[in-house]
Order: C-alpha cells, then sequence, then structure tokens
C-alpha cells in the first residue's frame, strides 16, 4: 500500500518539465507569428500604398494609413461636382486655390527647416528648428481615424486609384484579367488531367522498368526553365504557335513532374484491396481510376489545382517570350507595361494594380485552404 502510494506521488521534475513544455510551445508560437508577419509586411505594404494619394506615397511622414486633410476632402468634393454636374458653391473653386497655394506654401517652409536642420550641428538650434517644424504641420488640419470625414476620404482615395488602374488608357486590365483566366483555367484542367493519369499508372499499374521511368520524370525537376526557354522557342516557332495562347497551356496537357509525383505518393496510399475488390466487379482501370482512385484523390487534386493556377496567374517570362501583342497580355505582363510606361513610378497605381493581381489568389487559397492542407499534410486512406 505504502509503496502505491510513492508511485502515484507527483515528482518535482514532473512540474518543471511541465512548465518547460508550456514556456517552449509558447516560444514556438511567438517564433512562428514573428516569421509570418515578416511574410505578411509586403503584401500590407502593397495595401496600404495602393490606398494613399500620390503626395503620400513617398512622404517623409511615413504612416500604414493615409493622412485625409481638409484640403483633400475639399479637392474630392470638387471632383464630385464635376464630375456628377451638381450645382457647386460660386467660391468653391476659389477656396480650393487659396487652400492649396497655402498648403503648399506651409510644405516649401517644412521642407526648407528640415533641410536646414539636417545640416546644423548645434543641438539647440535644431531643437527650434524641430519646433517650428511641429508648428507648421500642426497648422494643417488632419481628420482623425475615428472621424467620419476621415473615411468619406479614404474610400476617395481608395476608389481615384483603383478606377484610375481599371480606365487608364494605358493599359486594359479587364483584357488581361481576361486572358489570365484563360490562360491558367486550361493549365489547370491540363495538369490535372495528365498528372493524374501519369501518376495512376507509375502507382497503380506494374509495368517493366516504371521506377526507371519514374526516377527520370523527378529528374526532369532539377532541369531549370532557362535552359529550355530557347528549345522552347524554337520548337513553337516551327509549328507556327508564337503569338498565340497555346505555348502558356498546351505543355501542362503533358504532365508535371512534381505534380506527377505529388499525386503518386497519394495514390499509393490508397488500399490496393480496393483496386481488386472493383476488378472482381469487372471494372478495368479505367473504371477503377474513375470510380475509386480520383473521388479519393479530392485533396490532393486540389493541390495540384492550385499550385498550378498561382504558377499560371504569377508567370511573367513565358507570355514575354511567347506572345506578340499587347491585346494577348497577361496580368503580369500588362503590370509591367503599365509601370514602364510611366514617366515616373505612381507607385499608389502600380500597387492598386498589383493589389487587384493578388486578391484572386487569396481568395481561391481562403476557399480550397482546407482541401489544400489536408492534401499536403496526408498520404491517401492508409491500409
Amino acid at each position: 500500500m505504502k509503496h502505491s502510494q510513492d508511485t502515484n506521488r507527483a515528482s518535482p521534475g514532473d512540474g518543471r518539465a511541465g512548465s518547460l513544455s508550456f514556456l517552449s510551445r509558447w516560444a514556438i508560437v511567438c517564433g512562428l507569428m514573428i516569421v509570418c508577419l515578416a511574410f505578411l509586411l509586403p503584401i500590407i505594404w502593397v495595401g496600404a500604398t495602393s490606398l494613399k494619394p500620390t503626395d503620400q506615397v513617398l512622404s517623409t511622414d511615413q504612416s500604414i494609413l493615409p493622412r485625409v486633410t481638409a484640403l483633400d476632402r475639399l479637392r474630392q468634393h470638387a471632383q464630385q461636382v464635376e464630375q456628377t454636374g451638381m450645382p457647386g458653391d460660386a467660391d468653391l473653386a476659389l477656396q480650393l486655390e487659396l487652400m492649396e497655394q497655402e498648403t503648399l506654401a506651409r510644405r516649401r517652409a517644412i521642407s526648407q527647416l528640415e533641410l536646414k536642420r539636417s545640416t546644423t550641428e548645434n543641438q539647440q538650434q535644431s531643437d527650434e528648428l524641430q519646433q517650428q517644424i511641429d508648428q507648421l504641420r500642426s497648422q494643417e488640419h488632419v481628420y482623425s481615424y475615428f472621424s467620419g470625414e476621415y473615411w468619406a476620404g479614404l474610400w476617395g482615395f481608395t476608389k481615384d486609384n483603383y478606377a484610375g488602374v481599371v480606365e487608364t488608357s494605358q493599359a486594359d486590365f479587364p483584357l488581361y484579367l481576361k486572358n489570365s483566366l484563360i490562360i491558367a483555367i486550361l493549365s489547370v484542367i491540363g495538369m490535372v488531367i495528365s498528372s493524374a493519369i501519369i501518376a495512376y499508372g507509375f502507382s497503380r499499374v506494374r509495368w517493366r522498368g516504371r521506377n526507371i521511368i519514374f526516377g527520370l520524370v523527378l529528374a526532369t525537376m532539377m532541369i531549370p526553365f532557362p535552359v529550355l526557354m530557347a528549345p522552347l522557342y524554337l520548337l513553337f516557332k516551327q509549328i507556327g504557335l508564337i503569338g498565340t495562347f497555346l505555348p502558356l497551356w498546351l505543355p501542362s496537357f503533358f504532365g508535371g513532374a512534381f505534380s506527377i509525383f505529388l499525386l503518386r505518393q497519394f495514390f499509393m496510399g490508397i488500399p490496393r484491396e480496393l483496386d481488386e475488390a472493383a476488378m472482381l466487379d469487372g471494372c478495368s482501370h479505367a473504371g477503377v481510376f474513375w470510380r475509386i482512385t480520383l473521388p479519393l484523390a479530392k485533396p490532393a487534386l486540389a493541390v495540384v489545382a492550385l499550385l498550378q493556377f498561382i504558377f499560371c496567374w504569377n508567370d511573367f517570362v513565358g507570355p514575354l517570350i511567347f506572345l506578340n501583342h499587347e491585346h494577348q497580355y497577361t496580368l503580369a505582363l500588362g503590370l509591367y507595361m503599365f509601370q514602364s510606361q510611366h514617366g515616373g513610378t505612381p507607385w499608389n497605381l502600380i500597387m492598386a494594380a498589383s493589389a487587384m493581381i493578388i486578391i484572386p489568389v487569396l481568395v481561391l487559397f481562403l476557399l480550397f485552404q482546407r482541401s489544400l492542407i489536408e492534401g499536403i499534410a496526408t498520404q491517401g486512406v492508409k491500409e
């Protein structure tokens, strides 16, 4: 009895081990959050910059959200009056002109004081200049984040930037979106169908030299695309496909090494007893593939489809090589052309266009997140 009580008594080391395990888990969670934040920072910067007016993009007074001033709201009101033909105040144009002149003079004075402060070595003089700068900045009426005028001004900035991208005469982004969708959808269909058929042959059908051929397929993953670029161009040129969408989606109907590998590993986890039972009922390999293997491999197929869609959506080199006409451009190529056609880089418009390209991929990932994680984390149905 005494021995039983001694064995049930918790040792002091168990508490220390439990606390260390708790701390280690929290340390891992905090580390992962920091890494996730590092990956999210570029996306946050893209989204925040797409909301800002041009004069705030490269401003020294950097903040995540844009500032909305009384001048900004007055400009938006004047623009609305001009676009809608509403009867506006007779003094609106004069008031706007006076406020713009006042703001411009104030900002020039601030720039001069900042330049003078950066060159002075006297600390007292530097502090006095900073006080003058702060005093000038306080004269500009900036709306609070919690005011309705601020959010109305922010909506005006957002509408101007995104409408400027969609309605610009320098790039037809709706047409580029249509081209990218056509190429991506056809490529996804071809990659999923061809890779699934090839992976079934490597995993469920026994034939001589299967492992050697599979090793050669995997070896093609080590060949970089720049090595294949010139041969592919010459091949498609000989058969007259340069200047069409075919070189961008036709190769996907011959499978991809990574997709074949992923699906083969998933298919090998499906019990062979299911195949044998189906064949005893009269199913051929085609019937087993269609009725047994594919329904069980939906998570893996979703992973292949999502990865192929992202690859085609972000592809820049392929359209640059194989497409000749502007009306055939994809979003990635159109964004590059849109940036190069401006004398300076309008970062707010560039980031608005980039956000429009990123959003469909994010939405697609959120819709298929469960299938994506399940397809990567599992290896099929275990025996």
